[in-house]
């Protein structure tokens, strides 16, 4: 500090101090009052304040040093040192530690979250680069092998960009998600019909038939977000069939369920699924997981007010069920 601010920091902390000084010169005119009322001796008054006024500028200037240390602790604070080397003179400033201690206990936590949230995802900005890189570079090679393209082939790599391209976006809009929610009832026939036959062209490439088996019900959701859900899900048993199987999608007591006769999953990686990034023995296998897609399907349906679930058996198939409540259903 330059010379001009410490002499004004040491001003403010004795006009700190000025309803105590001005109390105590209150009391020494009421005692001269009182001894001019009674006719007693002022003498008494002189000999009061010759005794009295050097402990008093004592009191003053421990005062002032006890306000700068409590400063100088705040400042300590801010700087980064623990409030936990602080001691309270009294109860009132042992209560402002306590609120020291819950407001940094909750920025703390904050911080934390801040900090994990940043780094899921740029490890996921990260995987996203490599999974889009994959179907690119199918193209690429088909191109330079074959004078003509497949219809198939790419319509089948150009699907595969869409869903990635689809899953960062909707990844940003988790960050917000009740602004990006309208719910109302929709025919659930109809919007698996419609994600089935985004996949026709990967369901005729493995030659996969698919049996949909869905009587006449409609769901209170959000339309775009349970088909993003179905996407995931129906996506996953496409992915890891096997050739010429089946996939059968069926309604039961109020539950929706995608079956495939797939590679499964092993009982090491089920606890796991669901968790953010985590691909699994199929995933590093298959060299096409993100990690991403199970993980954002369970968290949209918490949203939806539905339950995902996921039951396997390895090398024999899977199961995942989509349970809706009941007043969700008509």
């Amino acid at each position: 500090m330059t010379f001009k601010q410490k002499y004004l920091y040491i001003a403010r902390l004795f006009w700190d101090q000025r309803l105590f000084i001005i109390f105590y010169i209150a009391l020494l005119l009421l005692i001269a009052l009182l001894c001019a009322l009674y006719a007693l001796p002022m003498q008494l008054c002189w000999d009061l304040t010759r005794l009295t006024w050097l402990p008093v500028i004592v009191l003053v200037l421990y005062r002032v040093y006890q306000e700068h240390q409590q400063i100088k602790q705040c400042q300590s604070y801010l700087s980064g040192v623990s409030p936990d080397i602080y001691h309270a003179n009294n109860m009132v400033e042992n209560s402002y530690i306590d609120v020291i201690h819950q407001f940094k206990d909750k920025s703390d936590t904050t911080k934390n979250d801040a900090y994990q949230s940043i780094r899921e995802h740029q490890d996921y900005l990260m995987t996203w680069s490599h999974a889009i890189k994959t179907p690119l570079t199918a193209l690429k090679i088909q191109a330079d092998s074959q004078m003509l393209l497949s219809n198939h082939a790419v319509r089948q790599q150009v699907l595969l960009i869409e869903r990635q391209l689809e899953l960062l976006l909707n990844y940003e809009r988790l960050s917000d998600f009740n602004h990006d929610l309208e719910f109302g009832w929709f025919d659930l026939k109809r919007i698996v019909n419609d994600v089935v036959q985004r996949y026709a062209t990967f369901f005729i490439a493995k030659n996969i038939s698919v049996n949909v088996k869905i009587a006449s019900v409609q769901i209170l959701t959000d339309e775009k977000w349970l088909t993003f859900v179905l996407d995931q899900i129906i996506f996953n048993a496409i992915k890891y069939s096997k050739n010429d199987s089946e996939i059968t999608i069926s309604w039961q007591v109020k539950t929706l369920k995608v079956i495939d006769t797939g590679v499964g999953i092993a009982a090491a990686d089920l606890p796991r699924i669901f968790e953010s990034g985590f691909t699994g023995h199929n995933g590093r296998q298959y060299k096409k997981a993100t990690g991403m897609g199970l993980y954002m399907a369970r968290k949209v349906s918490g949203y939806l007010q539905q339950n995902i679930s996921i039951t396997s058996i390895e090398h024999e198939g899977t199961i995942a069920a989509i349970q809706f409540s009941t007043q969700h259903i008509r």
